[in-house]
């Protein structure tokens, strides 16, 4: 299937109109359940229905990730987006899956009802996905 997603044609094997999957660049609705656990579901609704997640609400933070990452990318003179070829692609799905969830979460922060602490460790895990990032924007992007 070929769909725009920010702007950039992306292929996936994935149907957005038949149980509506959640695709970003560098990251899909399938990359955050398999990194990040069950919990993104939940963490999607607003209702908080763990057994029935936004795809649109997750394809936003995915998206929203996406211009991140391209962001901080371009500031540093790379090309974007990076091919999905790179051997560097598995590390950009794991930041963008952390900016996306990180996004989920702050939802969460606003409807009162996260745990004690949880602000404080989104914020820490937001500072390593970009600190990874800008990591890896320094060192050059393999663009094979």
């Amino acid at each position: 299937m070929k769909a725009i997603v920010s702007g950039k044609t992306i292929y996936s094997t994935k149907d957005r109109t038949s149980g509506g999957d959640a695709i970003g660049y560098y990251a899909t609705y399938e990359d955050m359940a398999t990194r990040l656990g069950s919990n993104v579901d939940a963490f999607s609704n607003v209702a908080g229905n763990a057994t029935a997640p936004d795809y649109d609400r997750l394809t936003h933070v995915l998206e929203d990730a996406d211009r991140e990452i391209d962001s901080i990318l371009r500031s540093n003179g790379l090309s974007t987006p990076v091919a999905t070829t790179s051997t560097d692609f598995d590390t950009l799905t794991d930041i963008a899956c952390d900016l996306a969830y990180v996004k989920l979460q702050d939802l969460r922060l606003v409807r009162g009802d996260a745990p004690d602490g949880m602000g404080r460790e989104m914020f820490f895990k937001r500072k390593r996905a970009i600190e990874r990032l800008q990591f890896l924007a320094r060192r050059g992007i393999d663009a094979t």
